[in-house]
């Protein structure tokens, strides 16, 4: 009896130890099937892609209107001023010639918080537009990337003019590169503007 409940045990923990030795082996398994997949590593360069994407152009097709428009507005303005100016040097009479001053320097005030508020709008809108076409770089090249089987991509940045540079700004441009070596199959910048491009006429370019 107790020869058998021997037996029974010995069944037992061979058994166990062989589906430890079976888990063991599997585990040995994908971390060498893991060692052998490569990591497949892509590059975008995200200054041509902001420099070149419609939607950018477009918007700084229409910024540029509006500083158009605001040189206008400030040219107006300044000549008021210059006429108060100019008004002042007819103006004889002391109480007159006090009033007009007065006049000019809230003209002068306005005139330079307006140039102030105008200055702020324009780099809050530029800021705004900016944050919104990196989030869709960011999708973009996420969806690209996950399309044609790249793991990782990471920003290219063109290789600059070592030449033209001092010694302190030759250490900062190599500090600043993010890859030293990419082969051109791997450059997704062109497919990555193509998608976006697609993507903002497929919304009406809004």
């Amino acid at each position: 009896m107790l020869r058998s409940r021997h037996t029974v045990l010995c069944l037992v923990i061979a058994v166990v130890g062989i589906g430890f030795a079976g888990v063991g082996v599997q585990r040995l398994q994908a971390q060498a099937q893991a060692k052998a997949q490569k990591t497949a590593v892509a590059v975008v360069n995200v200054a041509d892609l902001i420099a070149k994407c419609q939607k950018n152009v477009e918007f700084q097709e229409a910024a540029g209107k509006r500083r158009t428009q605001l040189q206008a507005e400030q040219e107006e303005k300044q000549k008021k001023i210059n006429k108060l100016r100019t008004d002042l040097d007819l103006i004889g009479d002391a109480q007159s010639r006090s009033k007009m001053e007065r006049d000019i320097i809230e003209a002068m005030s306005e005139f330079q918080a307006w140039q102030q508020i105008q200055q702020q709008y324009l780099l809050r809108d530029q800021r705004a537009f900016l944050i919104e076409l990196y989030g869709d770089i960011d999708k973009t090249v996420a969806s690209v990337a996950q399309r044609e089987g790249y793991d990782l991509v990471l920003f290219d940045t063109p290789t600059p003019d070592f030449e033209q540079l001092n010694p302190e700004q030759l250490v900062q441009a190599i500090g600043n590169r993010r890859v030293i070596y990419r082969g051109d199959q791997i450059n997704l910048t062109a497919m990555v503007l193509q998608q976006m491009n697609l993507n903002y006429l497929n919304r009406g370019g809004q």
